[in-house]
């Protein structure tokens, strides 16, 4: 049986290569997954239907983790009035690397009258990784989009405290092929951002949620929750410039920050979108 050149270089240089293509159309009635190409171990599963015509959409890598020599690249596109939910089953997982950088690149492409949600699990960053992982957005000023990322330093419950590695952690969000939100960080055992004030303040996990397009009343609506639910455990901030909102936060610990998102994402759903909120039953398995 023929080996694969993808196989080959996992057993060369013991990384892996992996690429996705995704397209979203709407032909009829649902949004479908109208191509699907990929390469290495990244793929979806069928697409799911729990609320009519919105694709549902679980992103499988197989393998379970994202070890240094890895390269992952995934590259959506929603075509004109279609709507895609895409999510995980799990965690991302990134282990422990000596020299060799894990490669993560997410490019979310969302046409005119199309609605993206993106809403993966968390990425854990364990102790020794070395990662570099990038999300780009491009959106149309008519397209709509809710999206988060989320990211825990270490497994404390499980003794690892991130003493040692770094990962540089790219968002970017366009409109129209104009930069609307530029967000780079360097995360490093050694330059102090777990503990210090000017960064994350001895929190463990970091989290952004992006919305488009945001307006005064949104923005109300994530104040409100914000003002019910800051604690010593949990510190959100929201912010809304021209038509973009952003909201982060910090937490102890995943399930606080992911229960905010969720929320937060329920109160806006229908907002934004039109439609209540209708969760993945990947969630509660």
């Amino acid at each position: 049986m023929a080996i694969s050149a993808h196989e080959l270089h996992k057993q060369s240089t013991g990384s892996w290569l992996a690429r996705l293509e995704l397209a979203y159309e709407k032909p009829l009635l649902r949004t479908v997954a109208s191509h699907r190409k990929h390469y290495g171990p990244l793929l979806i599963q069928k697409p799911f239907y729990p609320e009519g015509e919105v694709c549902h959409s679980y992103l499988i890598h197989p393998p379970g983790g994202i070890v240094g020599g890895d390269e992952i690249e995934l590259e959506v596109k929603v075509g004109t009035n279609a709507h895609a939910l895409i999510t995980t089953p799990a965690a991302n997982k990134f282990y422990r690397s000596v020299v060799k950088k894990a490669h993560l690149k997410q490019t979310l492409n969302v046409s005119d009258e199309a609605v993206l949600e993106w809403l993966p699990q968390e990425s854990i960053l364990f102790e020794g990784s070395q990662v570099n992982m990038s999300t780009l957005v491009n959106l149309s000023r008519k397209s709509r989009f809710i999206g988060w990322e989320m990211t825990c330093l270490g497994r404390p419950a499980s003794g690892d405290n991130y003493n040692r590695g770094s990962c540089f952690q790219r968002l970017e969000i366009s409109v129209e092929g104009l930069p609307r939100m530029l967000d780079r960080v360097v995360i490093d055992s050694n330059n102090g951002i777990r503990t210090s004030p000017w960064g994350m303040g001895d929190n463990e996990v970091m989290a952004a949620i992006v919305v488009y397009p945001g307006n005064n009343e949104v923005l109300a609506a994530v104040r409100d929750y914000i003002n019910n639910n800051n604690s010593d455990k949990l510190l959100l901030g929201v912010s809304l410039v021209d038509d973009l909102l952003v909201c982060r936060g910090l937490a102890k610990d995943a399930a606080s920050l992911k229960e905010a998102l969720v929320a937060i994402w329920v109160a806006l759903r229908p907002m934004v979108l039109g439609r209540s909120a209708c969760q993945p039953r990947i969630w509660s398995m």
